[in-house]
């Protein structure tokens, strides 16, 4: 497709200032592409400020074949395959009205461009939040989370994003549009449609529109970190599990982590286990001493860490620069795989950050530069040994295109075909980003 052929189509109903050539393209969103494709090319670069601007360029790009890329702010771009040639970036950056907030029933429906971090000061003056902590919260948006299934660490106490999620409404590759779930059920040939786009890397259609479930703000938050070797961490890890509390999230950090936020331990392959408690003050006090007394009797001690740990610090810990060769992959094992399988991989690669879920066995690895195939195939061979799987998210574009990104070894592979046939039938929608490319 020609650049002023998109143009001209498009600008017959959309303001051209929602609509951007890629010569004038905002570096950031450039850098984004450039990261994502090993020869970035754009026709358009689309920001609908409305659904019906959104279904027009859907319903345009369908009639004249165009292949399309949604995104939120576009901070995840480069996340996953990297992208086939690209005719429409559609962003939702300027869909951020929040629809309809029913605090009594701890519900809310918002846009699904709409910031995290707005989203949660609004949010707050009800005295609520939405449960999710994902990588840069700071940058991402409500759908970012939703297409990426980022829920972070609080997942052990509130659930996954899909538990979050009560309606969804999505733009279909032909600009038709679905709903599910919420307050009107219009679904899609009897799917389940919320659990099939959450996670879906925008390859099934675009998310407008999401109704969400929320939670009081919980009137005590606090942090407790516990350092260690291998065996006394991962007989914590199991007290913990096993044991009558109930924290949002316990996370095994690595030691390269801990020195990071300035919480070294005294050796540097020791193992740390953050846990976050969440609730009123009588509880989270009565947890913070059965934790303690859990930790002590792994030979450790448990030190309160709420003044020197945050969220948001730990997740910049999990960001690679363009350019540095680094590399952030999605990693699952099974849950009781955890701190041994990180105390292996840390002792081949021991410049790796690690944070690993120790309920879900879920977490993120990143190398901040010297990624490798050979480190990709090992740590994925590990961790298919231990029940999981390794997801390439960033990666320089020559080693994506040297190792299989998703690595997905299941059985699913057709039912996922029948359904990518059923929702994008000419394969237009985030064209290679997701599993085994043809998805």
């Amino acid at each position: 497709m020609e650049d002023h052929e998109s143009l001209s189509l498009l600008a017959s109903r959309i303001p051209a200032e929602h609509l951007y050539r890629q010569e004038n393209l905002p570096a950031p969103w450039w850098t984004q592409l450039q990261r994502s494709q090993p020869n970035p090319s754009l026709g358009a670069w689309l920001t609908p400020a409305s659904l019906s601007e959104l279904t027009y360029a859907l319903t345009e790009a369908c009639n004249q074949g165009w292949r399309v890329l949604a995104c939120g702010q576009g901070s995840k771009l480069s996340w996953g395959g990297s992208l086939e040639s690209l005719d429409l970036v559609v962003s939702t950056q300027q869909l951020t009205r929040i629809v309809d907030h029913a605090a009594a029933d701890l519900t809310v429906t918002v846009e699904t461009g709409l910031p995290l971090a707005a989203l949660q000061q609004t949010l707050a003056q009800a005295g609520q939040f939405w449960p999710v902590n994902p990588l840069y919260p700071e940058t991402t948006t409500v759908g970012g989370i939703v297409a990426t299934a980022d829920t972070g660490s609080w997942r052990q106490g509130y659930g996954g994003v899909r538990d979050l999620l009560l309606g969804v409404t999505l733009v279909r590759h032909d600009g038709q549009v679905a709903k599910a779930g919420g307050r009107v059920v219009k679904n899609v040939a009897g799917y389940d449609l919320m659990k099939l786009v959450t996670g879906s890397y925008g390859s099934l259609g675009m998310l407008t529109q999401v109704t969400l479930r929320l939670y009081p703000l919980p009137q005590v938050r606090q942090f407790w970190l516990v350092t260690g070797g291998r065996p006394a961490v991962d007989a914590l890890r199991r007290s913990l599990m096993a044991a009558a509390v109930a924290p949002a999230g316990v996370t095994v950090l690595s030691g390269t982590v801990l020195d990071a936020l300035g919480l070294a331990p005294e050796l540097p392959l020791n193992l740390g286990i953050l846990v976050e408690l969440h609730g009123r003050p009588a509880g989270v006090a009565e947890q913070a001493q059965r934790i303690t007394a859990l930790a002590h009797a792994a030979g450790l001690a448990a030190e309160a860490a709420t003044d020197t740990v945050e969220w948001g610090s730990l997740s910049q810990l999990f960001r690679t620069e363009s350019g540095s060769g680094g590399l952030l992959a999605k990693v699952g094992v099974l849950p009781a795989q955890t701190v041994t399988f990180v105390d292996q991989v840390m002792r081949a690669w021991p410049a790796g950050r690690w944070q690993m879920q120790a309920s879900s066995g879920l977490g993120w690895w990143c190398l901040p530069q010297g990624a490798s195939a050979e480190a990709i195939t090992q740590v994925r061979a590990w961790s298919e040994a231990a029940g999981g799987f390794l997801t390439v998210l960033e990666a320089p574009l020559d080693l994506k295109q040297q190792v299989d990104i998703w690595g997905y070894p299941g059985q699913a592979l057709e039912v996922m075909h029948t359904i990518k046939r059923q929702f994008d039938p000419a394969g237009r929608l985030s064209p290679g980003r997701f599993v085994a490319r043809s998805l």
